[in-house]
């Protein structure tokens, strides 16, 4: 049946089978590390530079959320400790100085999901309100730098 676990259609494979959520969980797994360190801003625009790269899962994670809505999905459990990194990835840079200390870590992951997916998810929003499709060069620079400005307001000098 459609939809459901075990016809597992929400795992894009190649002809030859391949999982591609396990192909790509090490580089999904080891990118909020590639982040760097100096410029508080930049590590929120690598999410919208990944989510373009991965553009096949965020097309499973929106089939997952119409289909199974909160509750278990397939390959959840291989999938878990590669958000568990990027919520570490947000614990480090806030131990180091780098984030306000009393942010939740992983709302701030969840603000990054948003901000990254947001624009490809709902293509047609982004046109109308920027008159830009999300691939248009000059709507990522100017989301790029908004969101580099956004990633600043997040430092420990903003901190209430």
């Amino acid at each position: 049946m459609f939809g459901t676990a075990e016809d597992d259609w929400s795992v894009p494979s190649p002809a030859d089978g391949t999982n591609m959520i396990a192909v790509n969980a090490p580089a999904r797994e080891a990118a909020p590390r590639a982040a760097p360190q100096a410029g508080r801003g930049r590590w929120l625009t690598l999410a919208v530079v990944l989510a373009g790269t991965f553009m096949a899962i965020l097309d499973v994670a929106i089939r997952e959320g119409l289909t199974y809505q909160n509750g278990p999905i397939p390959h959840e459990k291989e999938r878990l400790p590669i958000i568990q990194a990027q919520i570490e990835e947000i614990r480090r840079r806030q131990e180091a100085g780098l984030m306000a200390a009393d942010l939740d870590p992983a709302l701030v992951r969840l603000v990054c999901f948003a901000l990254s997916s947001y624009p490809r998810v709902l293509p047609q929003i982004t046109r109308m309100v920027t008159g830009l499709e999300p691939g248009d060069p000059r709507f990522m620079e100017e989301w790029e730098a908004l969101l580099r400005r956004i990633g600043r307001l997040l430092g420990p000098e903003h901190a209430p």
